[in-house]
């Protein structure tokens, strides 16, 4: 029989308890588990601040118990999901045998579950194969960015206007997107944004503007000097006339790989100053303002403002003048009786109401 002498000092008997709990209660020890692989383990204390705030891009998470014998067959496979999303979007997992809590306040029922997470408000259960192709395909689907598709419909390329008539069109459409951002144009043979560009442009929506150019808008790719695809420029969209065609800036070599292309990105979206960046940021504060605005004119006056109601004509958003009406939005209490709409260029009303039409930003 064996005898187990006791510890001889305090010391030791605190080292042994250690051990002991630090291997059976859940989350004490491993907390950080999966950080830096592809597939990040998930917990209580970080799956609301990773998941819900601090990324501009999707989650897809599942959720498992291993004990479940078709979890243990998707392990291999959501491994594989993980490595082909690396630098698209992020992947998780949250074991609801220790996360019990988690789950259930997630209403998650049955393992495994795969969902994909937009935001809090918004997130997609996936329900079709266990393969990896297939949940790559549903989660790369739910990442959402503006990316301007410069290509020209069949029947515009077969009139008699040539084949440049609508890319010119959403050329023009593409520069003249938040003009003081570095706009840029990705000449592929894809017919559409591949995950990859999709999640390019979502990270850096408040610092660049993108565009996909097929290869076949040949006049396009002649005019920049385009021989090879992929190729991405960056083009002048400063101008104050419109063009369809502005001034080549500068050509990324290195973009012609997954790792160079994000790198290409990085760069640029780095290169805009902190002036620019300030008036971005101002500019995004002051859309938020207008929420709960309704723009107002002539045929719905009547509804917005039955009996007594603040009416604000600017003459334009960007209007150094207009920062007086900003600051009044930011003091004023929307929930207050009084009902409130802004009039943005409607001649007639302004006409009724008597309000000159070039008085610039004025309260009635």
């Amino acid at each position: 029989m064996a005898v187990i002498s006791p510890p001889s000092t305090p010391m030791q008997s605190l080292m042994v308890l250690f051990v002991v709990f630090s291997c059976i209660l859940p989350g004490v020890v491993g907390k950080g588990e999966g950080e830096g692989k592809d597939v990040v383990s998930l917990g209580h204390w970080d799956f609301e601040e990773k998941v819900f705030k601090s990324s501009k891009l999707p989650w897809l998470v599942q959720f498992f118990a291993p004990w479940c014998t078709h979890c243990q067959q998707l392990g291999p496979v959501y491994e594989q999901v993980g490595a082909n999303l690396r630098d698209i979007m992020n992947v998780g997992k949250v074991d609801c045998t220790v996360e019990e809590r988690l789950c259930n306040r997630l209403n998650i029922e049955g393992f495994p579950q795969i969902y994909v997470y937009v935001n809090e408000e918004t997130s997609y259960k996936y329900t079709g194969p266990r393969d990896a192709p297939s949940i790559i395909k549903f989660a790369t689907s739910k990442i959402r960015a503006i990316v301007f598709d410069i290509s020209t419909p069949l029947s515009d390329r077969e009139g008699e206007e040539g084949p440049m008539k609508g890319a010119a069109d959403k050329m023009k459409t593409f520069i003249s997107y938040n003009k003081e951002l570095p706009h840029l144009l990705l000449f592929s043979t894809r017919k559409a944004p591949s995950a990859l560009l999709k999640s390019l442009a979502r990270l850096h929506d408040d610092r660049v503007v993108v565009a996909l150019v097929s290869a076949n808008e040949r006049d396009l790719a002649n005019f920049y000097g385009i021989t090879s695809y992929p190729s991405l420029i960056t083009v002048d969209s400063t101008l104050e006339e419109e063009s369809s065609t502005p001034p080549l800036l500068e050509t990324f070599e290195a973009a012609t790989t997954k790792h160079g292309l994000i790198d290409s990105f990085q760069l640029i979206a780095d290169s805009i100053s902190p002036e620019t960046l300030q008036a971005i940021e101002q500019r995004r504060k002051r859309s938020d303002l207008l929420v709960g605005w309704e723009a107002a004119d002539i045929e719905n006056l009547d509804r917005l403002c039955p009996m007594w109601c603040l009416l604000v004509f600017p003459s334009q958003v960007s209007d150094p003048d207009f920062d007086e009406f900003f600051g009044f939005l930011e003091e004023y209490p929307t929930d207050l009786a009084l009902n409130h709409a802004y009039v943005d260029n409607s001649p007639v009303l302004r006409h009724r109401l008597r309000v000159a039409p070039d008085s610039g930003p004025t309260y009635a």
